[in-house]
């Protein structure tokens, strides 16, 4: 496993990003392992998302994948490209193009950028 995503009240969103992170660069993304944050405990996401219904996921990288300025430079591409698919909705992501379902995600992954 490349990442893991964290999430607590959906998954939708972290799943999304986790499949256009898998099907766009060839990673290997799933929930986060050992713990994914269902149930809670993933304060952040918690504090600042439950029942708000704005989308989120946190996300954990394995460290060895990001030691260089080069590895890490990618790593923020990958997750820019992905966090754009998840947002907008591209349909590689499974839904159409004018689905707003994903807007409210926007406030929350603007902090990621």
């Amino acid at each position: 496993m490349d990442g893991g995503t964290i999430w607590h009240e959906s998954s939708r969103f972290g799943r999304d990003v986790a499949e256009s992170l898998n099907n766009a660069f060839g990673l290997t993304i799933a929930d986060n392992e050992p713990y994914s944050g269902i149930g809670g405990g993933a304060f952040t996401i918690d504090y600042h998302t439950w029942g708000t219904g704005i989308a989120a996921c946190g996300f954990e990288i394995v460290n060895d994948l990001i030691l260089t300025d080069e590895s890490q430079r990618k790593w923020a591409h990958y997750l820019a490209s992905a966090l754009e698919c998840a947002i907008t909705g591209e349909r590689k992501m499974g839904r159409s193009k004018g689905d707003t379902s994903a807007t409210s995600a926007m406030v929350e992954a603007k902090h990621l950028l």
